[in-house]
């Protein structure tokens, strides 16, 4: 095979279909060969780019770790904010039934103090009106 057959136009037939099969086959691996070189380089760079897919993947899948530990936190503070907030609850219904009760010994007092300054004024008022008798 010489190279005159090599540069034939493709879109003429040959005698040899074989030949035409084989001159084809020859254009291709010379047309990649001269595309080798940039070919190399975006296999490198797409190496590249798979190392920094790894580590982003690595440095996620850390990340996600980390969430479900921070949730897993989470969850338990608000268990524990869930039983506060009951305990609170409670405790402000056991404190204004106690404030009530409280009221309610306040009021008796104070009307027994009113009670008793009434009493206390009669016996003034009998006690400065026996003095102004004798």
């Amino acid at each position: 095979m010489n190279e005159d057959s090599m540069s034939k136009d493709l879109t003429q037939k040959s005698a040899d279909p074989e030949l035409d099969k084989l001159t084809l086959i020859l254009r291709i691996v010379r047309k990649l060969e001269t595309h080798g070189a940039l070919l190399v380089q975006v296999i490198e760079r797409l190496d590249k780019f798979g190392e920094r897919f790894d580590k982003l993947t690595a440095r996620v899948d850390a990340l996600e770790t980390r969430l479900n530990v921070i949730e897993t936190r989470l969850d338990a503070i608000e268990g524990r904010l869930q039983i506060l907030e009951q305990t609170v609850k409670r405790s402000v219904h056991n404190l204004g039934r106690g404030q009530a009760v409280l009221n309610d010994a306040i009021l008796k007092i104070h009307i027994s103090f009113l009670d008793i300054d009434e009493r206390l004024q009669g016996l003034d008022a009998r006690t400065s009106l026996a003095n102004s008798q004798t």
